[in-house]
């Protein structure tokens, strides 16, 4: 993942690719990273690109459990 606004993403991907890196190899990247949750404060970034980490390294959305079906 890329901690990074948007619109910084871009431009390092845009320098990434003029500088040889393939399309494929960008695809594997997460940018901005972590998951949305209105996170401002450090601490609360922290939160939110743990969470995605730990979604993708568990093969889990990071959608609400409140959404997801499951049989209760």
């Amino acid at each position: 993942g890329l901690i990074a606004s948007r619109h910084r993403a871009g431009l390092m991907r845009d320098d990434l690719m003029q500088s040889g890196l393939s399309p494929a190899r960008w695809a594997h990247l997460r940018a901005p990273a972590g998951l949305d949750l209105g996170a401002r404060m450090p601490a609360e970034i922290a939160t939110a690109v743990i969470a995605e980490l730990l979604a993708v390294r568990n093969g889990h959305s990071g959608q609400p459990r409140s959404i997801i079906k499951s049989d209760l």
